[in-house]
């Protein structure tokens, strides 16, 4: 499966990372809160590579310029600045054994012929 994914730096305080097909391992889904076409979601945190981010669990709490946000009719995760950078930072580390692709618009991307390259 060929899987192309692109974070996307903006000029607003938000950042989008795209996200293609992926199931939880567990199979679960967390409780989404309705607010009109998209879902405010309480995350507690957020980790890579079994590594919790630094990032200070009050940029998650919900309102009205903070929290995490899904939009039900789109595959994009949107993450205030103080979520997004240490987010990005770790995963461009994670990775790095794979060549960035330039010809998708975002800060970083990349892609990968497995799952198991991204």
């Amino acid at each position: 499966m060929d899987i192309r994914a692109a974070l996307n730096r903006r000029r607003e305080a938000l950042k989008l990372l795209a996200m293609y097909d992926d199931v939880p391992p567990n199979g679960g889904w967390p409780i989404l809160m309705e607010a009109s076409s998209h879902y405010g979601v309480d995350v507690e945190g957020i980790e890579i590579n079994g590594q919790v981010l630094p990032i200070d669990p009050k940029v998650f709490k919900s309102s009205r310029y903070r929290g995490a946000i899904f939009d039900s009719g789109s595959t994009f995760v949107s993450l205030i600045d103080d979520a997004y950078v240490p987010f990005a930072r770790n995963v461009k580390s994670a990775l790095s054994h794979l060549v960035p692709v330039s010809d998708l618009e975002g800060d970083l991307c990349y892609e990968s012929s497995t799952r198991a390259g991204l």
